[in-house]
């Protein structure tokens, strides 16, 4: 019995990783998706700008307020996006120096930073942003 409880237990994770890798492949669609609209935005700023180097019309001014708004809040949306790929694959980036490392570890190795508090924090605020969803 013990042998059949470890094999459906091996079993159940290896679903676990193949349901994550196929979530994984959907985020990553989405993110490439997500940045191909920022590259057209930043071409509709560009573009506005050439028309009116000075930024002297008003219609210039506001176009570029906006589409500078609407770059934030995609900016935001892949940051999350790449939280979440991450998280999947049972990493977590330092937000000390930027190094990514295994969700496992205590301690960052090249910067000392907490990684365990880090992981806490990052679920708490994913699962608070879900929850507005």
């Amino acid at each position: 019995m013990r042998f059949l409880n470890k094999v459906k237990g091996t079993l159940d994770m290896a679903t676990r990783k193949s349901q994550d890798a196929i979530e994984v492949n959907k985020m990553n669609t989405q993110l490439k998706k997500w940045e191909a609209d920022a590259d057209k935005l930043y071409e509709s700023i560009g573009e506005k700008v050439f028309r009116d180097p000075a930024i002297e019309q008003p219609e210039t001014r506001n176009h570029i307020n906006a589409q500078v708004h609407a770059l934030q809040h995609l900016h935001r949306q892949m940051n999350d996006l790449k939280i979440k790929i991450l998280l999947l694959k049972d990493l977590i980036e330092c937000d000390s120096c930027g190094k990514v490392h295994a969700v496992t570890i205590k301690f960052c190795p090249d910067c000392g930073n907490n990684i365990a508090d880090l992981v806490k924090r990052t679920m708490k605020n994913m699962a608070i942003e879900d929850q507005k969803e």
